[in-house]
């Protein structure tokens, strides 16, 4: 059975296995310092939780909770255990027990990768928003990415797309325009 395990900042043991997948999943310009993460717990808002398989740490989801949207900012599987339909399993797991829009963020489709990832979220009903989007950087060592925005309904108006550019800058990264 797969379990999403919500984390605590002295869950010491699954940060230290939540990490080596989060930094081997994500480019350095995609990701927060760990610690940075980990202060984020602290945040209602902010959900980190480890994907369990049979007891074992497989997977991480890193989840933003608004009003109007939950914004899943990072999710990822083991490299060991992809290819088995465990993040399937999950996201229809967030999918089924979520009314709002679901929003995330991919990065364009220039390789095999991303191509594979966006076809991967578009099979569960996601659509892009081809408006155009730039992740702000983490922090003054990182650099922005231009990427799309992706929801499960699609957004409806430049207004909607707007609001959800403007709540992610401001309360994920900390950036005001």
């Amino acid at each position: 059975m797969i379990y999403l395990q919500k984390l605590a900042s002295n869950d010491k043991i699954f940060l230290k296995k939540i990490k080596k997948i989060y930094e081997n999943a994500f480019p350095f310009n995609e990701r927060r310092n760990f610690k940075d993460v980990i202060a984020l717990i602290a945040d209602q808002r902010f959900h980190l939780s480890a994907i369990t398989f049979e007891n074992e740490v497989v997977g991480m989801l890193s989840i933003w909770d608004f009003d109007s949207f939950v914004y899943i900012e990072h999710f990822a599987i083991d490299e060991v255990f992809r290819g088995n339909g465990l993040g399937s399993h999950v996201l229809q797991m967030i999918i089924r027990e979520e009314i709002r829009q679901i929003v995330l963020e991919v990065e364009l489709p220039e390789d095999e990768i991303s191509l594979k990832r966006i076809k991967f979220y578009e099979g569960f009903g996601f659509n892009i928003c081809h408006e155009l989007y730039i992740q702000p950087p983490y922090d003054k060592d990182k650099e922005a990415v231009t990427m799309f925005i992706m929801s499960r309904q699609a957004i409806a108006s430049l207004s909607d797309f707007q609001l959800i550019r403007k709540t992610l800058h401001q309360e994920v990264y900390g950036y005001y325009e």
